[in-house]
């Protein structure tokens, strides 16, 4: 079965007057995911036990009662229809950011999470494993966008 980013490129910075995240929801995933801390990245990975950066990503919301798509591109084609993009500088906590690596300069090829944007901190499966790590480490590539989802019930 193919994923939504077989269909092509939606345009489009997504639905401002929906509801972020509450707070709750967002401690919530944070939770869930720091329990997976020190997990080995594996591309390809679904977990348990090991995860890929969409795979983490997806687990995180899955905890909290929202289904994402597989792949960080076909998260990023959601997160237009079901939240917001926001700049860099008014990351939230609980806000995704996509990013273009392994698979070209215009394909994302990363996603991680907003964990605390005083820091820039994220909560991401990379290379050392999923752990907190700088999401401003990506801030010079091609593809570098934060999108706020929806208070969204699945």
């Amino acid at each position: 079965v193919g994923e939504q980013e077989d269909c092509g490129d939606w345009a489009g910075d997504g639905d401002p007057t929906l509801p972020p995240l509450t707070s709750e929801r967002v401690a919530a995933m944070f939770a869930w995911g720091r329990q997976q801390r020190g997990e080995p990245y594996v591309l390809g990975a679904n977990g348990p036990g090991s995860w890929d950066c969409s795979s983490f990503v997806r687990g995180m919301f899955r905890s909290i009662g929202i289904g994402l798509p597989r792949t960080s591109e076909s998260q990023r084609q959601w997160a237009r229809k079901n939240g917001y993009r926001v700049k860099p500088f008014d990351a939230r906590p609980g806000d995704l950011v996509f990013t273009n690596t392994w698979r070209g300069p215009n394909r994302v090829g990363h996603v991680m999470v907003v964990y605390n944007p005083a820091s820039h901190r994220s909560i991401e499966a990379r290379g050392r494993g999923v752990g907190i790590y700088h999401y401003t480490d990506f801030a010079n590539h091609n593809i570098y966008e934060v999108w706020r989802v929806g208070n969204l019930t699945d």
